[in-house]
């Protein structure tokens, strides 16, 4: 996810490759890889080990816009996806994405990480689309497709465009991982298409959403013990702490396992990460 600047050389076309990241020790080089790969997991302990390493590196070069924006973006990242309480998430990433701007305006995390905050602290679905749109222009394409933006465009309830962006993304690379399709998938269950939804969530299996999503399908038909073994199936894959244990809890109160039900939610209750 490091956006590069190649510039050509008028004879020799060799590339020529500046990283925003030159400044930084390989240590913290490797950091940043373990950074972005938590950022990828989409879970609380994973955004959590984000932000903790970004911080680390940020108290070697306190003034670094990058690092800076990219804070940002994890903190917006991490409300967009739910995980933990909002407010607190979301004035960090104003913080630190005004401080990266003080110190450059090219810097994409730092738009990606506001649109999060207007959009969701403030409610302003104009400022936060301009925010994003800033985003995409700094980093080069027009793709809406992006974690942050598909989240804004879902919680909009936009997903005509959101299927035709991922159906696009989809037809212009021929290889893909099971993300796209997954996310395909997710974006047609909200919008009601669960026929077509199903075969893309199937294709992204074992991952945790994958089950989740179906299990929703087949509770939303009525098929509730269906719903609840997948649910217990999505609970055994890594990475589903915060979103699987309230759908199992649901799904065992719609096929009638109330006990069973109550337990689950106690243990929720309890848990590290849980919110209502």
């Amino acid at each position: 996810n490091d956006f590069v600047h190649i510039s050509l050389a008028t004879r020799s076309y060799t590339p020529v490759i500046r990283s925003r990241f030159e400044e930084l020790t390989p240590a913290d080089r490797l950091k940043m890889g373990r950074a972005n790969e938590a950022r990828e997991h989409r879970t609380a302990e994973g955004f959590e080990e984000g932000i903790r390493t970004l911080q680390e590196i940020l108290v070697q070069h306190p003034d670094h816009p990058v690092i800076l924006g990219r804070l940002a973006e994890l903190h917006s990242l991490r409300t967009l996806h739910a995980v933990l309480p909002t407010r607190p998430d979301l004035e960090s990433a104003c913080r630190y994405a005004e401080a990266a701007q003080a110190k450059s305006k090219k810097i994409w995390e730092a738009y990606a990480g506001l649109g999060g905050a207007y959009a969701c602290l403030d409610w302003d679905w104009v400022k936060a689309e301009n925010a994003f749109n800033e985003a995409l222009d700094i980093i080069g394409i027009r793709v809406k497709s992006l974690p942050w933006y598909r989240a804004f465009l879902t919680s909009q309830g936009r997903f005509p465009e959101l299927i035709g962006e991922l159906e696009q993304v989809i037809s212009d690379l021929a290889d893909l991982g099971p993300s796209v399709r997954r996310n395909l998938g997710i974006a047609m269950m909200f919008s009601g298409d669960f026929d077509q939804a199903i075969p893309h969530l199937e294709s992204a299996m074992p991952h945790h959403t994958a089950y989740l999503y179906l299990g929703m399908i087949n509770e939303a038909r009525g098929e509730y013990g269906t719903a609840v073994d997948l649910a217990r199936m999505a609970r055994a894959r890594p990475g589903s702490e915060y979103v699987v244990p309230g759908f199992l809890i649901l799904a065992l109160a719609r096929a009638g396992n109330r006990d069973e039900a109550v337990a689950e939610f106690t243990r929720l209750q309890a848990a590290p990460h849980y919110f209502s």
